[in-house]
Order: C-alpha cells, then structure tokens, then sequence
C-alpha cells in the first residue's frame, strides 16, 4: 500500500531506512535475552544474528537502488525469513 501512497523510489527508501533502524534493537534484544553463562554462543548467534541483518539490509539496498516488483517480491520474501530467523537465534541464544 505504501507505493501507491508514496511513489515505489519512496516506498523502497523507506524500507531500507526501516532495515537500518531495526538492526542496532535486534541485537540489543539478543544481549538482552541472551544466556550470558559462557561467552561462545553469544559470539555464535551474535555473529550470525549481525551477519543475517547485513543480509537484509544489502537486499533492502538492491532495492533502493533498483525499485522493480521482482526485487520487491525478493525483500519480501525474505523479510518473512529474516524474522523467523532472528526469532530462533534468540531462543536458541537464550538456551544455550
């Protein structure tokens, strides 16, 4: 709905400044949940929390840069993957 609303060059800026908005409160809701009893699965789920973000943020990016419906439909796509990722690294880094 935003594209209509917005313009798609506007729509795609706004998703990427999202993207970047959200990553430093995903990991501070990692360090905020994680177990802190030992030290390498912090390191683990936060090195692949960080790496899982700056994959979302470089499609987001793409998408700024080239606003077309296949390039929207992938950040989708993978926006649906991002956070049921995130969600498991979470409770997988609180576990552990």
């Amino acid at each position: 709905m935003l594209p209509v609303v917005e313009g798609v060059n506007r729509a795609s800026f706004y998703t990427a400044l999202s993207n970047v908005l959200l990553f430093p409160f995903t990991v501070a809701l990692l360090l905020l949940t994680v177990n802190w009893s030992s030290i390498y699965p912090l390191l683990i789920v936060g090195g692949a929390i960080i790496a899982l973000n700056l994959r979302f943020l470089m499609a987001n990016i793409k998408l700024t840069r080239n606003p077309d419906s296949f390039s929207a439909w992938k950040v989708f796509k993978l926006s649906a993957s991002y956070l049921f990722l995130t969600l498991i690294l979470i409770v997988v880094g609180h576990i552990l």
